[in-house]
């Protein structure tokens, strides 16, 4: 993917999720997962702050293997 096409992306979804989080913790929202069990807007939110961070890790470790 073009980093122009990432950025486009990204400019978009980032409002597009704090909206909806917004509309989860207003209306009380409890997702049931299958193997996670009830999770509550914290939860999710916790658990893609947790994978974006882990994501970011990925790339920036294969960039610096690209660049060796």
């Amino acid at each position: 993917m073009a980093i122009e096409a990432g950025l486009w992306s990204l400019a978009r979804v980032v409002p597009a999720w704090i909206e909806a989080i917004g509309l989860a913790t207003e209306r009380a929202f409890l997702l049931v997962h299958p193997e996670r069990g009830d999770l509550t807007v914290l939860d999710v939110a916790c658990g893609n702050a947790h994978d974006a961070y882990h994501h970011g890790w990925d790339i920036a470790r294969t960039l610096g293997s690209a660049s060796t």
